[in-house]
């Protein structure tokens, strides 16, 4: 039987999702997260054995393949100089730009059409759904067992209070947050540019999607949608939308009338735990997590002066004696691989945006094409501009494939309309000939 490339991509998001957290495990979600990438890795070699790939553009394989190459000897160079306590855990961080590459090469080499990516997109968002239904399941003890098997934090956690923290299937919900900032993004583009196909599922999809947001807790993905939002709002078409600047309105005044509402009774508030989020602004009584981003940040600043302008290396063993885990995007750089390392960070950065802000662009106005571009842009800028402060979400258990694959699904868009308009302009060139 002949499988198609779509019936490849429905069967490793299935797989994706419903790969559990495995938090009673030693490590935790950290072992699940190395069992994830190991068992994607056996996936894509059996795939190419079985289903011959397609051939990706030959430029972006070298550029790929040498951004790898440089990075990882570079990662390996600063360990070997600088790190002073060398240990076999140094090697995952080696690794990682080869994690990125496997999966950002399923998309390229089992490509998607446009209708196909649009069937995927279906996909997508009943998967959303479920996963909403499913963060749910904390609210009944009969299903907490179930709800272990995603959580990062699960129902005997000393602090009970995370498990309640909506986090569908992606273990935490700071991870499950980023998830959900992609829906509202693709909303947000299809109310802009696609107004007259935005229906009344779309609005209800919306507000499930922005209730599951504000359930999560997670003030790092809330502010980012906000910030990322405000962003493309003052920066691009969304001020001269009608549909969105009344929307914008009643956003505002809702979420006016609900806070002063849950400000006024003590116990709501208690409730939804809003002093969790209005910690984060408690000068000297911050909460633990903001308290570890900011020592986390010293720290980070610290070691990017002391090897200046090269980064410390891993150096796993002593950083862990000076913190227990680094979280954020630019705490990891800064702290082991220095400005060398950021600048490479934003070369591949740079690179991927060009490539989706082309294709946003070059497809036709409110098709789907550009919709999931402009989506999947503001997705990825959203982690160096508000989310990588927080954490890194391109690294972390099930938000590092989301990244690559999106990445990978709209540089293959983008290649489609290039190989469309090339052609084009051949045939024209046929018939002003002829």
């Amino acid at each position: 039987m002949k499988v198609n490339n779509l019936s490849v991509h429905y069967t490793f998001w299935t797989f994706l999702l419903l790969f559990p957290a495995l938090s009673w495990l030693p490590g935790g979600v950290g072992t699940a997260q190395k069992l994830l990438h190991i068992s994607v890795f056996l996936f894509v070699i059996t795939l190419v054995l079985i289903k011959k790939p397609a051939k990706p553009d030959a430029k972006m394989v070298y550029f790929l393949l040498g951004y790898v190459l440089v990075t990882v000897s570079y990662y390996i160079f600063t360990t070997l100089v600088f790190t002073t306590h060398l240990s076999w855990m140094d090697v995952t961080d080696f690794t990682r730009p080869i994690v990125y590459l496997v999966y950002l090469s399923i998309p390229l080499l089992y490509p998607l059409s446009g209708e196909q990516l649009k069937a995927l997109m279906k996909f997508f968002i009943i998967a959303c759904v479920l996963q909403i239904v499913f963060s749910a399941f904390v609210y009944f003890p009969a299903l907490w067992g179930i709800a272990d098997l995603y959580k990062g934090r699960m129902s005997d956690d000393i602090v009970v209070f995370h498990f309640f923290r909506w986090s569908g299937t992606y273990g935490y919900p700071s991870d499950f947050a980023f998830y959900l900032s992609f829906f509202i993004y693709y909303q947000y583009f299809k109310l802009i540019d696609a107004k007259n196909e935005f229906k009344f599922k779309d609005w209800l999809f919306v507000g499930v999607v922005f209730l599951a947001l504000i359930l999560t807790l997670s003030r790092g993905g809330i502010g980012t949608v906000i910030i990322m939002l405000g962003l493309s709002y003052l920066l691009g078409r969304g001020k001269k939308s009608k549909a969105v600047n009344a929307t914008l309105i009643i956003v505002i005044v809702a979420s006016i009338t609900l806070v002063t509402s849950i400000s006024l009774t003590f116990e709501k508030s208690n409730m939804l735990k809003l002093d969790y989020i209005e910690s984060m602004f408690g000068g000297e009584e911050k909460d633990s997590s903001t308290n570890h981003r900011v020592v986390e940040m010293e720290l980070a600043v610290e070691y990017f002066e002391k090897c200046f302008p090269f980064g410390c290396g891993s150096n796993r063993i002593e950083l862990k004696k000076r913190i227990s885990v680094i979280e954020s995007l630019y705490g990891y750089q800064l702290a082991k691989w220095g400005a060398i390392g950021i600048i490479l960070y934003f070369v591949l950065l740079f690179w991927m945006v060009n490539i989706l802000r082309s294709s946003a662009k070059t497809h036709e106005k409110g098709s789907f094409e550009s919709i999931f571009s402009y989506a999947t842009l503001l997705l990825v800028l959203s982690i160096p501009v508000a989310f990588g402060f927080s954490s890194a979400m391109s690294d972390r258990f099930k938000t590092l494939p989301l990244h690559y694959l999106f990445i990978g699904y709209v540089i293959n868009l983008h290649a489609i309309k290039k190989r469309q308009q090339k052609i084009n302009i051949e045939r024209l060139e046929v018939k002003e000939v002829n």
